[in-house]
């Protein structure tokens, strides 16, 4: 994360579903309505090269609750954390109810010039 005045960070999640638009953001959820995961903070930093979703970090706390319904529609609970500037920042997005049943899938997509983000979103505020 930049070392700017932002204080507080919101990790949230969007969904582009307009199908009006030129722009393709393919995406897909099953299973119980609605869907519903959880972002949390981890207890080290992910290593892309070496972990898997067995060899992990752990989640620490909670930061969010997303529920997203067959229409699209994004319900974000909390979000709102202390920013950790200069430092990389790693979350887990997990499922909820892990004996529920469901899944969802997304292209990740940010078109500035459209005005479109599709997928995880994290912004910095004073």
């Amino acid at each position: 994360m930049p070392s700017n005045g932002a204080s507080w960070c919101n990790i949230g999640f969007t969904l582009w579903a307009d199908p009006a638009s030129e722009v393709s953001t393919p995406w897909e959820r099953w299973g119980d309505n609605p869907y519903l995961f959880n972002i949390s903070t981890l207890d080290r930093v992910i290593n892309k090269d070496t972990d898997t979703w067995r060899n992990r970090p752990n989640p620490v706390d909670w930061v969010a609750t997303i529920a997203v319904e067959n229409s699209g529609k994004v319900t974000t609970t909390g979000g709102d954390i202390r920013c950790q500037k200069g430092q990389a920042v790693s979350f887990l997005l997990h499922p909820f109810n892990l004996a529920g049943d469901g899944g969802l899938k997304w292209f990740e997509l940010d078109i500035p010039s459209h005005s479109i983000t599709h997928g995880i979103t994290y912004d910095m505020y004073v």
